[in-house]
């Protein structure tokens, strides 16, 4: 090893590592960009009050989402496994916040807003799971569910453990730990499997914007048909 390999490993392109991905999972890389360009399509739909904050919290922690799962893909394509993984942790917490701050009858947003540096995110699929918030937000508790358990998943793989020991061992051609960017042939059930997993959180996605969108539009709509309503102490 010297300075110079080091340089060349840092700023290499990778291309033989992203065709070998590209041409043992062309299929399922094309199924990931229709996901999320539908996914993407959903949020355009997401009309937002440009004058509301509210909106436009909901909207940056849900380009958060997007941000998370592209650049994770990104990662994953190149065998990263762990810090692919780590990014799908940030998926789920932003997709979480982004629903638990399309309320006005919980005080998250304005917590988010004035706890921006101490704010717990950590908590915020514990937060959405809890049986008052699916309640009072009207969430298909399976769907909360799946999305904390995509949590639980990497929150499990992300420490130093031995498992992320393996993450750098490649078990295909060398049978060694190497460093950088490879394409292991001995981690191809686990390419596969990360790669659906990234179809499924899609589709994970796509359903955040609707339920956001549709707390937004029911709670707007109740105000409203509340200041319809005839105040009893004014005058005729």
């Amino acid at each position: 090893m010297t300075t110079k390999s080091i340089l060349r490993e840092l700023f290499s392109s990778n291309d033989s590592v992203k065709k070998k991905f590209q041409a043992e999972y062309g299929a399922l890389l094309s199924q990931f960009a229709q996901g999320y360009l539908c996914a993407f399509d959903e949020l355009k739909s997401f009309k937002r009050d440009k004058n509301d904050p509210r909106h436009a919290s909901i909207e940056m922690f849900l380009l958060a989402a997007f941000n998370s799962i592209l650049i994770s893909t990104k990662l994953l394509i190149l065998g990263l496994l762990v810090p692919a993984g780590n990014l799908m942790r940030h998926f789920a917490e932003a997709i979480a916040i982004a629903i638990l701050c399309s309320s006005k009858h919980l005080d998250i947003h304005d917590r988010v807003r004035k706890e921006s540096k101490t704010f717990p995110y950590h908590d915020a699929l514990k937060i959405l799971s809890k049986p008052n918030t699916v309640k009072l937000l009207q969430l298909d508790s399976k769907g909360v569910e799946q999305n904390k358990n995509v949590n639980k998943l990497y929150d499990k793989y992300s420490h130093a453990s031995v498992f992320s020991l393996s993450s750098f061992y490649d078990f295909g051609k060398s049978n060694k730990p190497t460093l950088g960017v490879f394409f292991d042939e001995g981690k191809r059930f686990a390419y596969e499997k990360e790669l659906k997993g990234r179809l499924s959180a899609c589709i994970l996605l796509q359903n955040a914007i609707e339920i956001s969108r549709e707390i937004v539009q029911r709670e707007t709509k109740h105000s409203r048909l509340r200041s319809l309503r005839p105040n009893p102490e004014r005058g005729s």
